[in-house]
């Protein structure tokens, strides 16, 4: 058994679904592959070199389980064949080396799409799916818009490495969020809420077979977390448009 990803150099659709739809039939055409996939293809087989050249005593060390390479290089489609226990490293470093030629890698047992203008520094979790390195924002805003308390997933996190994370839970209109600050060895944690309304009420926010409790203020649209969201993946410090109730002491 092999792990294996494809390695598209053309267009894809901006969604997705649509362009995991495109992808066999993207992999059949035939003809000789472009400049682009020789450069991927050099690059690749000098860091893990082509298990056909490897002596035998190394051979179950190499990072492909077939070879050679290029022969799963198509005109604008390359399927490559990971050795499972070279996973963790070799992907990665596939996934940075087509990004930074302009490609897109479709992962089929993650489900996930590398596109080359995702986020890089920013890890995307979403509740019962494999973390996702460099999401696009598009990515963010689907997966934030996938989140329903009916079977989930009911939260997701986007994290910044050496930074913190905001998380948001809920679905079907209905949200909550917090916002982690991390300063070196030290963090601040915030619940987000609505500026200028009650907050002395407790609600639940259903999730996926549980809730989230949090003040009345706190019960967020699809429309503010998007906000918020934004705003972190950009970068940006906290909106001040909102209010912001410290709950650091939960967490010591």
């Amino acid at each position: 058994m092999s792990y294996d990803i494809a390695i598209l150099t053309t267009d894809i659709e901006s969604s997705d679904a649509a362009a995991w739809s495109e992808l066999d039939a993207l992999i059949k055409q035939q003809g000789e592959p472009l400049a682009v996939f020789r450069q991927l293809h050099d690059a690749l087989v000098a860091r893990y070199p082509d298990i056909g050249t490897l002596s035998d005593d190394m051979a179950d060390d190499g990072g492909w389980s077939s070879g050679p390479l290029w022969s799963g290089f198509g005109l604008v489609a390359a399927v490559l064949s990971i050795r499972n226990s070279r996973v963790d490293e070799v992907v990665p470093f596939v996934v940075e080396r087509a990004r930074a030629l302009d490609l897109s890698v479709f992962d089929w047992t993650t489900r996930h799409l590398h596109r080359s203008e995702g986020l890089a520094g920013l890890e995307l979790t979403v509740e019962e799916r494999f973390p996702h390195a460099a999401p696009t924002l598009q990515q963010v805003m689907d997966a934030m818009r996938s989140l329903t308390p009916d079977g989930g997933p009911g939260f997701l996190i986007l994290e910044r490495a050496g930074s913190g994370y905001v998380q948001a839970a809920g679905g079907r209109g209905v949200f909550a969020l917090e916002w982690r600050q991390v300063d070196g060895a030290t963090f601040k944690h915030w619940a987000a809420g609505l500026a200028n309304q009650d907050t002395g009420t407790d609600i639940r926010i259903p999730t996926n077979g549980s809730y989230v409790t949090v003040k009345s203020n706190e019960r967020m649209s699809l429309t503010d977390v998007e906000a918020l969201i934004t705003a972190f993946a950009k970068g940006e410090a906290r909106p001040q448009a909102f209010a912001w109730r410290d709950i650091t002491s939960r967490f010591g």
